[in-house]
């Protein structure tokens, strides 16, 4: 199936071109994949929102990341051109990670707005993101995307701790 890419989701780092090929069928870990759920729910097509249910979908992007961070470690010692391809696929990663712990679909065109309000984010999450986006390709981009999905990984397993608490707390 063939799409427009959503506003909400146009960014030239991430999209080349101005619609996509879909397919439903593919794995959450297919790299065409990442921005599936938010590309046909911002066209009203019914699908699944993993932004609803994050303690089901958080815990494979994390696994995503990590076979993407050791693989970038090797292709930056490489200096390799597969690189920067596979920088943005893990600045998505962390987009997703993101505004799915927040309860949201990832939304590239306004993200500075939309994470200014958000709970569960790391410190200067915006200006990190920022340098990352504006030097996808670079050592010290990818550096910092590892510590940003790192800390994000902690506030998510602090979160899922202190609910759990509650929710003990409250049974007895």
């Amino acid at each position: 199936m063939e799409l427009s890419i959503p506003s909400q989701i146009k960014h030239s780092l991430f999209f080349e071109k101005e619609k996509v090929n879909i397919d439903v069928d593919e794995e959450l870990s297919s790299e065409n994949r990442y921005l599936l759920f938010e590309i046909l729910y911002y066209h009203s097509i019914h699908t699944k929102q993993p932004w609803l249910t994050p303690k089901d979908h958080i815990p494979i992007i994390i696994e995503l990341w990590k076979g993407k961070e050791q693989k970038l470690k090797t292709l930056f010692k490489k200096r390799s051109k597969e690189t920067k391809l596979k920088m943005i696929n893990s600045i998505t990663i962390c987009f997703l990670l993101i505004f799915w712990m927040n309860g949201e679909p990832v939304h590239l065109a306004s993200w500075k707005e939309k994470i200014k309000g958000y709970q569960h984010k790391t410190v200067n999450l915006e200006e990190r993101l920022e340098f990352i986006l504006s030097n996808a390709s670079s050592y010290l981009a990818f550096v910092q995307l590892s510590e940003i999905i790192n800390e994000q990984n902690k506030l998510w397993v602090k979160y899922n701790a202190m609910n759990e608490w509650k929710r003990k707390k409250e049974a007895d």
